[in-house]
């Protein structure tokens, strides 16, 4: 990922300690719409569907494909909704521990 290609071995290990999997069953709901935001999402397995309004795909993310960067940066509103369509992992990073490393 580009926000982290610049890091050194020791940074990327200290990005991954703060690091949270989780697992998506399929159809399962990982951020909605106008929801405040505050994560960034990197896909490890399985593949989820992006999404605007009621029936609007945007994409379909697999692994290694990420989401939701924008809220490491600032706290705005989820421009998308976001579901698994398999079950899905997904690394999960909050802003807060973002800034604290």
């Amino acid at each position: 990922m580009p926000i982290f290609a610049r890091l050194t071995e020791r940074e990327l290990l200290r990005v991954m300690q703060i690091c949270e999997v989780r697992a998506f069953a399929p159809g399962g709901l990982v951020i909605r719409e106008g929801d405040k935001g505050d994560e960034l999402f990197i896909v490890l397995s399985g593949e989820v569907r992006v999404s605007r309004g009621e029936a609007t795909t945007l994409s379909i993310l697999g692994p290694g494909e990420n989401f939701g960067e924008m809220a490491l940066i600032r706290s705005v509103p989820r421009s998308a909704t976001v579901t698994a369509i398999t079950a899905a992992e997904l690394i999960a990073i909050r802003r807060t521990d973002f800034f604290e490393i």
